[in-house]
């Protein structure tokens, strides 16, 4: 699976970010750099007249980010990841898969209820995120998104429009069920909480950054059975990074998963 980077821009400017310049010099050659064209990447679905509604919405670049996600894996399947996740494990057996999450599950109570892995756990209720997606090109859901969008989009749509609750209510009217939890069915799957966002976004303080020491042995019971994690940059942007592995989980996990990124974090 090689990486595909959209971009907005006729240009990257490498020369102000360390980390990114070393990037594109020892990985080159797996990254693919495409400019993003809406109307071309519209054309022939049915949001393809939706450019100009768009343009005039006060949260064009929410609306955006959340639509060409799904336009693109219709046009040509594959996966989606925020670019504020950390990658635990092999991601490319992963096929037509959407992921649960819990806006409250955090570090302390899945210790002590024992759930790290339990995907019947108390903590195993809430919504289906859309900053993971796994689905084939063409996937029916993604056809009733899109639809759906062209039906009800309208420039003033808050900033969550066509987001996770467009999601989620979609995949209940579609598959007829009221729980999306362990929905499990011929053509999609929904993955449990702990595999893509073990720690819920009104947890984050507490759970991504801790408020006591926590061992070695806590982080791996925790993290056991996560394929990523998720670290919501838009509520942890400005949180400083002290490489406290006892009490910072992108400490911890960040010197063995994304070396690159941790060690130049001084240059920023």
């Amino acid at each position: 699976m090689s990486p595909v980077i959209l971009m907005t821009s006729d240009i990257l400017n490498v020369s102000g970010s360390n980390a990114t310049a070393q990037l594109i010099q020892n990985y080159g050659e797996r990254l693919t750099f495409f400019k993003l064209d809406l109307d071309d990447l519209a054309r022939n679905t049915p949001v393809e007249s939706i450019s100009g509604k768009l343009n005039n919405s006060s949260n064009k670049i929410e609306h955006l980010s959340d639509l060409v996600r799904l336009l693109v894996l219709h046009k040509f399947g594959g996966g989606y990841l925020d670019l504020d996740f950390i990658v635990l494990k092999e991601l490319s057996e992963v096929r037509n898969s959407l992921f649960l999450t819990n806006m409250v599950r955090n570090m302390t109570e899945v210790l002590r209820n024992n759930e790290s892995c339990d995907p019947n756990g108390p903590s195993e209720k809430g919504h289906v995120a859309n900053g993971a997606l796994f689905l084939e090109k063409g996937h029916p859901l993604l056809f009733r998104l899109l639809t759906r969008v062209a039906e009800r989009y309208k420039s003033e749509m808050p900033r969550n429009g066509i987001g996770p609750p467009f999601l989620t209510s979609t995949v209940e009217r579609m598959y007829e069920t009221d729980k999306v939890r362990g929905l499990r069915v011929p053509d999609l799957t929904v993955m449990p909480t702990y595999s893509v966002f073990p720690v819920g976004c009104n947890r984050v303080m507490g759970s991504l950054w801790l408020n006591e020491d926590r061992s070695e042995e806590e982080m791996n019971t925790f993290l056991n059975c996560s394929l990523a994690v998720h670290f919501f940059s838009y509520l942890t942007r400005k949180k400083p990074i002290r490489r406290d592995p006892k009490r910072e989980i992108y400490s911890y996990l960040a010197a063995k998963h994304c070396p690159l990124s941790f060690y130049s974090s001084d240059k920023f």
